[in-house]
């Protein structure tokens, strides 16, 4: 006789499997071990027994208060803690929260923030670091060292403040709005994803600067940093359209952006010659400059010639017509019976966007922007 399986999942799997499986519950949903503990006592038994499961906390949420959230940071043990701040608190309540446990925090994402939190306090295990409102007032008083083990920040000020780039730590992703940097690191070996809106590099940049692991690059209202760029492994770059070329092509590019170009610049062969290889472009721009654009792409098979997939999108206060779409894409039937190769459009009206830009959606309208 065949014995039977167990028709509940805890008598399936050991403890530590349930325990994984709590965990990663709780990276969905922060409210997820109060849930899962009240299944049955069992549940409950393994969820308590898992720190992991209490470490991600949304603070500012009427579900959460202040005395739940101390049964729950107690719950974490010594596990790393990832905190999201959904509502604007006074920097001395939010010290008054966590305070005690500033040194297990690996994520922080703040709506508001100024350098109170952070003032005489190391942070040895924060790696994420958001601020959506930073206080620029208090920007100079910011120990980057305190946090050694730091890879992704970005920070978007509420007015210009200096920020000198050689005082961080191997970052893999920054992302600054409103922001002077004064310098730059001679090699940032680690850095993967850089987006800069509204930065000024102006007198700190010398000579070319390597970026080696540089494969995101998402520029807006920033010059005379492209021409010291050397980025061999660079996928995806957005910009304004307007901005200066690059000191040499970029063969490994597959995704180029434009947010607003201004069409009376835009270069095809320029664009070629800089992105011989791209696949995905990306417009954001007026349905009567994006028709004169097609027009000139559908005349001219040469440049781009592996471009695949195009998706274009309007200004909030307009709308793409019918029969402008329908023009938009008899010209791109064009372009691919020419090129002898289906390539597919996109009019990208609302969120989620299949090729979404950076710039236009997240960067010069910061109450939007979300995590990378």
């Amino acid at each position: 006789m065949i014995p039977t399986r167990p028709l509940v999942i805890h008598k399936s799997l050991p403890n530590e499997i349930m325990g994984v499986i709590f965990e990663e519950h709780t990276k969905l949903d922060w409210r997820a071990p109060a849930i899962d503990g009240r299944v049955c006592r069992i549940w409950r038994q393994i969820v308590l027994n898992t720190p992991r499961a209490w470490t991600y906390l949304e603070i500012g949420t009427d579900q959460l208060t202040k005395r739940r959230l101390r049964e729950w940071l107690h719950r974490s043990g010594s596990a790393p803690l990832h905190i999201r701040v959904i509502r604007e608190l006074t920097c001395l309540i939010l010290d008054d929260l966590l305070r005690g446990y500033h040194t297990r925090i690996a994520s922080l994402r703040l709506p508001l923030g100024d350098s109170f939190l952070f003032e005489g306090r190391d942070f040895p295990y924060l790696r994420l670091l958001e601020v959506n409102r930073w206080d620029p007032r208090d920007a100079p008083s910011m120990r980057w060292r305190s946090m050694p083990e730091l890879q992704s920040l970005r920070l978007v000020a509420t007015e210009t403040f200096s920020l000198q780039w050689s005082e961080l730590p191997q970052l893999e992703v920054l992302i600054l709005y409103s922001t002077k940097l004064t310098s730059f690191p001679q090699h940032p070996q680690s850095l993967t994803t850089l987006m800069l809106d509204k930065v000024s590099v102006q007198d700190a940049i010398s000579s070319p600067i390597d970026f080696p692991s540089l494969t995101y690059l998402s520029v807006y209202f920033v010059t005379g940093l492209k021409p010291y760029i050397n980025a061999p492994r660079l996928v995806t770059y957005h910009d304004s359209g307007r901005e200066e070329p690059f000191p040499s092509p970029i063969p490994s590019l597959v995704e180029y952006g434009a947010y607003f170009p201004s069409f009376e610049d835009v270069n095809l062969a320029r664009w070629h010659h800089a992105f011989p290889n791209a696949s995905r472009l990306s417009i954001r721009s007026y349905s009567i400059d994006l028709i004169k654009f097609f027009r000139s792409l559908s005349r001219d098979p040469n440049s781009l010639p592996a471009l695949q997939t195009i998706s274009v999108g309007a200004s909030g206060s307009e709308q793409f017509t019918e029969e402008s779409q329908e023009t938009m894409r008899s010209l791109v039937r064009v372009r691919g019976e020419v090129c002898r190769m289906d390539v597919i459009l996109y009019f990208e009206t609302k969120p989620p966007f299949h090729i979404p830009i950076f710039l236009g959606e997240v960067s010069h309208c910061h109450k939007m922007i979300v995590s990378v």
